[in-house]
């Protein structure tokens, strides 16, 4: 999705929607700004709309704090561009061409509104943990295969109020044999559909 490599030109790096704030904001990023953009692009296959539709870095910000607030002090002191987008810790808008003059404040839209009502917890748990400021506390690619969201399974009632992020037993077992037997059916069961649509 993302590439690593060119730093200095962010608009090659991700399609505006999609970037994460710390290649917006100018800090160091690797591969979490990936995860970044997978919870965009399923925020957008749930809607139907573009999730976060800004029209240039500084309206991309303003759209991102609507929903999630203002990111940390943290963050903003080791990025090399917050000054164009934060003054003493606060936004402001530097370029008044900037649809973000328009945008509301920081923290005022709710994830499930926007979602359009969502319903489904661990969704929403999985976008959160997609659209998490600080890169090193993102769901990783890993936490993601074995999020509820994707493995589909109900809330364990004596589960504690512990981030879903946390793997159970069974779902550090990617290869196990009920793993394997889900997939082969799946293939025969698309190999199958394959013949039939063919004849």
């Amino acid at each position: 999705m993302a590439e690593y490599d060119r730093e200095e030109q962010a608009e090659l790096i991700q399609a505006l929607h999609f970037r994460a704030p710390e290649v917006i904001l100018g800090a160091k990023y690797g591969r979490q700004v990936d995860m970044w953009s997978v919870g965009a692009i399923l925020a957008e296959l749930y809607t139907g709309e573009k999730f976060l539709p800004g029209r240039d870095e500084t309206d991309q910000l303003a759209l991102v704090m609507e929903l999630f607030g203002v990111p940390p002090q943290a963050l903003l002191d080791v990025c090399s561009r917050a000054k164009n987008f934060f003054k003493d810790g606060k936004p402001y808008v530097a370029d008044f061409r900037s649809y973000a003059e328009y945008r509301g404040k920081p923290g005022s839209r709710n994830l499930s509104l926007v979602l359009k009502n969502c319903k489904d917890v661990h969704f929403q748990d999985f976008i959160l943990g997609c659209f998490t400021w600080d890169p090193k506390a993102r769901l990783t690619p890993s936490q993601a295969l074995v999020h509820p969201f994707l493995t589909n399974k109900l809330p364990n009632p004596d589960d504690t109020e512990e981030s879903a992020f946390t793997p159970a037993a069974e779902d550090s077992q990617p290869d196990s044999p009920a793993s394997r037997r889900t997939y082969e059916e799946s293939r025969a069961t698309n190999k199958r559909k394959r013949s039939e649509l063919e004849d």
